[in-house]
């Protein structure tokens, strides 16, 4: 909305409002991350900050034979639900009760927010939802750019010592989802390995883009694809397997994470194990290396990546 023009009729306001003459300054658009850190355009109070040990003195101590570097880039990726998502809206009551059916993931959201928007109790709002034809998060609200910069360093042996991160994502031009999916993607940054010495710091980008939300992981996949990211880096720096280097670097029963959970029956090694025989992976793995030696132009390839994802909701009430 640009203006609005208040007339004693319809055909005055009309009349009004061709006479008004609009004119628009060009600002320049801030449209990447890399655009709004650089301008230091951030969503207010939604800078988090996570840690665990002493990651500056690990890195300075010497203890780290190798300390490597790199950014992560993620785009964003559409919903791609088949059936629109819209509503059907009627009144009652001489337009003080509103009805609606939607094809929302949310019902209470539209209810909070018509309500908000109409200056209705939510008591005169109904929404109601027959089913879902798809959603995966595009229904919940309005998917999430993610972009990091990662220092980690590591033993020549493979094992990991301290990890430096910073997240930041692209909420676009409201806050939506964005900082509870930044949390999850700064919780989900250590996949599954130990690591004794972590910081991350994470923010919410503001942008002239259109308003992101979540996609299915909620920003738990993004997290991990980052720190397989770094993973698939150290293998290459050490010419080592990444699954030797996953192996060497499993959290267990015990371990403490970044975010101050203790992990309590946690077969992860045993787990690995089993599928690593179920599926003869080592077996299968040698016959790629055999076929990739004698193919020049045809490659193939396997890998084995483990995942771990937390089924709580940081709005602790939820949780009940």
């Amino acid at each position: 909305v640009i203006g609005v023009v208040v007339a004693d009729t319809h055909e005055n306001a009309k009349t009004a409002a061709r006479k008004v003459h609009v004119e628009y300054e060009e600002l320049p658009a801030i449209l990447s991350i890399q655009d709004a850190i650089n301008a230091r355009s951030f969503h207010p109070n939604t800078e988090k900050h996570m840690s665990k040990g002493d990651v500056d003195h690990c890195f300075q101590s010497g203890k780290c034979d190798r300390i490597i570097e790199g950014e992560v880039q993620i785009g964003g990726q559409e919903h791609f639900y088949l059936e629109p998502n819209s509503s059907v809206i009627w009144t009652l009551d001489g337009g003080n009760e509103v009805h609606m059916i939607s094809s929302t993931q949310a019902p209470q959201k539209h209810q909070k927010y018509v309500s908000h928007v109409l200056g209705l109790p939510m008591s005169k709002v109904v929404c109601k939802t027959k089913r879902i034809g798809g959603g995966f998060g595009g229904k919940e609200t309005r998917s999430a750019f993610i972009a990091a910069a990662v220092s980690v360093g590591f033993t020549n042996e493979g094992k990991v010592l301290a990890l430096d991160l910073e997240i930041y994502n692209n909420a676009g031009n409201s806050l939506d989802l964005s900082l509870a999916i930044l949390e999850r993607a700064m919780f989900h940054s250590d996949n599954v390995y130990e690591i004794p010495n972590v910081r991350i710091m994470g923010k919410v980008c503001f942008t002239n883009f259109p308003s992101n939300t979540a996609f299915r992981g909620f920003g738990g996949p993004q997290g991990m694809l980052i720190t397989e990211n770094w993973i698939q880096r150290i293998a290459v720096e050490l010419n080592m397997s990444p699954e030797v280097i996953r192996e060497i670097n499993f959290q267990g029963e015990g371990s403490l994470l970044h975010y101050g959970q203790i992990l309590e029956h946690c077969p992860l090694s045993q787990l690995w194990n089993e599928l690593k025989l179920s599926c003869d992976f080592v077996k299968t793995r040698e016959e790629v290396d055999q076929f990739n030696a004698h193919n020049r132009w045809k490659k193939r390839g396997i890998a084995m990546v483990p995942t771990k994802f937390g089924i709580s909701f940081t709005t602790k009430f939820m949780n009940q």
